[in-house]
């Protein structure tokens, strides 16, 4: 069953605040990252899918697979681009809810960023896209 990325944010949050009040930040992430990774596969539509959720030296990484045929993206070094960017960023925390807004402080407190390594099925191109912790 696919998860909508909005719903998974919430939950990942809410768990990450139970379990871990008195965690440090890198441990918060992990268990966020490992809490998020469970939801996968995740349909992010226009062809994009987040197979898994990971920490990556200190980064909150989503591996994507992108599908040429659907998204009509055949370079996905085109993926790499401002605005494509921002609309991850809105994608991720469109909801201004305290779950989101803790979050991005747990990103903020463990200086991580985001990244989506995403991976053309057809073409086996890769692009990496990342949110840096000051942009969020």
């Amino acid at each position: 069953m696919k998860k909508n990325l909005h719903s998974i944010v919430s939950t990942l949050i809410l768990c990450v605040a139970l379990v871990c009040s008195a965690c440090t930040s890198e441990s918060k992430l992990q268990i966020a990252a490992s809490v998020a990774d469970m939801e996968c596969p995740i349909d992010c539509g226009d062809g994009m899918e987040i197979t898994s959720v990971d920490v990556q030296g200190g980064d909150l990484v989503y591996t994507c697979e992108v599908n040429e045929s659907i998204s009509g993206v055949y370079d996905l070094q085109l993926l790499d681009s401002p605005v494509v960017k921002q609309a991850m960023k809105e994608a991720l925390f469109s909801q201004n809810s305290s779950e989101v807004q803790e979050l991005i402080e747990i990103l903020k407190d463990a200086n991580a960023d985001i990244k989506f390594k995403c991976y053309g099925i057809e073409s086996g191109e890769t692009v990496t896209i990342t949110i840096h912790d000051y942009e969020l």
